[in-house]
């Protein structure tokens, strides 16, 4: 099931997490998480796929409990557990047979960024769904 931006906001009330909307700045990140004062700042914007998918790239970083610059390979951690999220598997399936793996039209209908459908798409290959054994007779 994919979270709204409700389930979000939901979610970061029952973790105790306050949420704090800001301008945009240009050069600035869209998302912050400080572990210090257990604190989300999300730059609003408009866009509301740009805003969700940030909101819970951030609530990622609040799960791991981190705390400034993080290295390349946790935001993309980050990116795939916000991905994972967001996006419904039996939803993902359909688009990417609908659209012919075309990743913007696939990212469009399931309403998150590419950065975010990529995420996905590499989780996807690093897990790969477990397939039931057959029914065999001996």
């Amino acid at each position: 099931m994919s979270m709204t931006i409700n389930d979000l906001i939901s979610t970061i009330h029952a973790l105790h997490l306050h949420l704090v909307l800001t301008h945009p700045q240009p050069g600035q990140p869209a998302g912050y998480y400080d572990h210090t004062t257990h604190t989300i700042y999300l730059a609003h914007t408009p866009q509301s796929t740009a805003l969700r998918c940030t909101l819970a790239h951030e609530l990622a970083h609040a799960y791991r409990c981190d705390h400034g610059h993080q290295t390349p390979s946790v935001e993309h951690l980050c990116d795939q557990t916000a991905a994972r999220m967001l996006i419904d598997e039996n939803d993902y399936a359909t688009a990417e047979h609908l659209y012919a793996g075309n990743p913007w039209a696939i990212a469009d209908e399931l309403g998150v960024t590419t950065r975010l459908l990529i995420a996905y798409q590499t989780w996807l290959t690093q897990n790969p769904p477990h397939t039931p054994l057959s029914d065999t007779s001996y």
